[in-house]
């Protein structure tokens, strides 16, 4: 006769493990930033890109990053009107001619402090902004763009989360205000967004 269960638990250790686990977008923090029609610009990619579905009509987007300029471009090219960006840098993102010619006012130096509407957003309320003293010009005036959509990127944060649960050391990466891995435990690559690289170009070269 047979004893027990008879089920097995098997621990199964690769050789080495190489971990791709991508990186998670970075939300911006204003007035009112919870409300129906305010998402991440890589999440509205993802809506006219996958899914072939617009999540707004007449947009802005509030960034601090060039990776929401792509978005842009893609939201254009699926019938969404971009109506501007809105830059809290000095300096221009490297499409951001590309995209002037398409109709889209790049706002530079410059934040989303609020927005208008309380079930979904109707416009948004724009200030200078010094990135130098990193707050806001009280003295400027207030600018005011109507639109149905609202979207932010405030950058990347890689997906440490398997590294540390390997027991893996972070570093801080001052130039991308992130923490990347640094020291493995266990045989393990860290590769791509995970591991602070982001352009396809440096990943292949990693």
């Amino acid at each position: 006769k047979r004893h027990g269960c008879g089920q097995r638990l098997w621990q199964i250790r690769a050789k080495q493990v190489v971990i791709a686990t991508g990186a998670h977008e970075r939300s911006l923090v204003f007035a009112n930033n919870d409300r129906p029609g305010i998402m991440l610009a890589s999440a509205a990619r993802t809506y006219v890109n996958k899914f072939a579905a617009r999540p707004g009509k007449n947009s802005v987007i509030f960034t601090n990053n060039d990776s929401a300029y792509y978005a842009a471009d893609d939201l254009l090219k699926n019938g969404v009107n971009i109506i501007a960006i809105v830059d809290t840098r000095k300096e221009k993102a490297t499409i951001a001619d590309s995209l002037s010619k398409k109709g889209v006012e790049i706002i530079n130096s410059s934040a989303v402090v609020d927005v208008k509407g309380s079930k979904h957003v109707t416009g948004v309320m724009i200030s200078k902004f010094d990135p130098n003293i990193d707050k806001l010009n009280s003295n400027e005036k207030i600018r005011n763009i109507d639109c149905d959509l609202l979207c932010v990127s405030g950058g990347w944060n890689p997906n440490v989360n398997l590294f540390s649960q390997s027991r893996g050391k972070l570093i801080y990466k001052e130039s991308d205000d992130t923490f990347v891995p640094h020291k493995s435990f266990q045989k393990e690559i860290s590769i791509g967004a995970c591991n602070g690289t982001f352009e396809l170009y440096d990943i292949e070269n990693e």
